[in-house]
């Protein structure tokens, strides 16, 4: 389920005082982005032109899965669009235009909705209309935690709050200014902590939100 508009727009409605302008000015850079075009930097090349591993499909193939997605991303011989080189995605503009001037609504409910599930019904797709007008945010306590000082809040299980915590729990109780940023040691004991946090994550915290292992391993 496509959450992230619904969860931005009732976070927006909540806290902003002018929550009708506010929305639209978060949502306006996007849409210049979108129909005025990016250039691809090299970062993003490499990742597009990657021949996938562990026998995962390449993400160049993935690009031309669609002819909308090679239309997009890829060159007229459908390579990968290449250092340099601008996408522009006049379509999304729209899309991102009709939100921002109606609301989450624009996308659950009304005509965005209905492509949708067109779409997913030729193509048979399992996310239906009635999914899409169903769907609503849980809004959560946040997981908190402490780090020299500060405090953190972060998002619950499923999500990685609690391992985000808890690797910070562990670097805690290192001196990593000392170590030197990338240096070996510092590697190694950052390593560490993601590596038991990870462990953690997959065996306990993400089974439940309240779960009593997940909290003894944020304290």
């Amino acid at each position: 389920m496509p959450g992230r508009i619904r969860s931005r727009y009732s976070t927006t409605v909540t806290l902003a005082p002018r929550r009708d302008q506010i929305w639209r000015d978060v949502i306006i850079p996007a849409i210049d982005w979108a129909r005025s075009g990016w250039t691809v930097r090299p970062h993003v090349a490499a990742w597009w032109s990657d021949d996938g591993s562990m026998g995962r499909v390449s993400h160049h193939a993935r690009l031309r899965h669609t002819p909308a997605a090679q239309e997009l991303y890829c060159r007229e011989d459908g390579s990968p669009k290449k250092v340099g080189d601008s996408v522009r995605n006049p379509d999304l503009a729209a899309t991102l235009e009709e939100i921002s001037g109606n609301g989450a609504d624009a996308f659950y409910k009304r005509d965005i909705a209905a492509k949708i599930d067109a779409d997913m019904k030729a193509n048979g797709g399992l996310l239906s209309r009635d999914d899409l007008v169903a769907y609503a945010p849980d809004i959560n306590t946040p997981v908190w935690g402490e780090y020299r000082g500060h405090r953190i809040s972060t998002n619950v299980p499923p999500g990685g709050g609690a391992m985000l915590v808890q690797m910070l729990n562990i670097l805690e109780n290192f001196d990593l200014r000392a170590l030197g940023h990338n240096s070996t040691d510092y590697i190694r004991v950052v390593c560490e902590a993601m590596k038991i946090a990870t462990t953690d994550a997959s065996s306990a915290i993400r089974n439940s939100s309240t779960s009593i292992p997940g909290r003894r391993r944020c304290s």
